[in-house]
């Protein structure tokens, strides 16, 4: 073919051409019914995912409630035999100095050229000569541990603990 009537024919073939709003009414006419049914199924399939997402979230968030109650449960609980625990060691501790008090005020007593002796060699837990070792002598050392510096306010705390141990069993 020679080069003018090819370049007709391809002006005509143009001419004929359908447009790109044509395209598209003829798409709409041919698949509108069916694009409109997909536009539906989407919308649902949304809400489905949506409805199963939000009911695994709340799962989720159940469980997370279920686990921290059971944790904080566990916590009051450990806090609890700490307690009773940190009590039953200053009263042995309290106890125990009573008898050191008693042993060193007996020692002295028997070995009198020995008064000061001990006592410098224990610092200040053992009463003075003669007397019982108080909860007072052990709190004016700067060693002595804090349970056992608040004195009788531990031992108030040891009994309510106590009592509610007891209550508990």
């Amino acid at each position: 073919m020679e080069p003018s009537a090819r370049a007709d024919r391809q002006a005509a073939l143009a001419r004929r051409a359908p447009r790109p709003e044509a395209l598209e009414k003829v798409s709409e006419i041919l698949f509108g019914a069916q694009s409109c049914e997909y536009q539906r199924r989407l919308e649902l399939l949304g809400k489905r995912l949506r409805a199963h997402l939000r009911a695994e979230i709340d799962a989720i968030e159940r469980r997370f409630e279920t686990d921290i109650e059971e944790i904080r449960g566990r916590l009051e609980s450990e806090a609890f035999e700490r307690e009773v625990g940190n009590c039953e060691l200053t009263r042995r501790i309290q106890g125990l100095s009573h008898n050191l008090g008693k042993l060193l005020g007996e020692v002295e007593q028997k070995l009198p050229g020995l008064h000061d002796g001990p006592r410098q060699e224990m610092g200040h837990c053992a009463a003075p000569s003669g007397a019982e070792a108080s909860t007072g002598d052990i709190e004016s050392r700067p060693e002595a541990p804090s349970s056992v510096k608040s004195g009788s306010r531990a031992a108030d705390s040891c009994e309510s603990s106590e009592s509610i141990s007891r209550s508990t069993r």
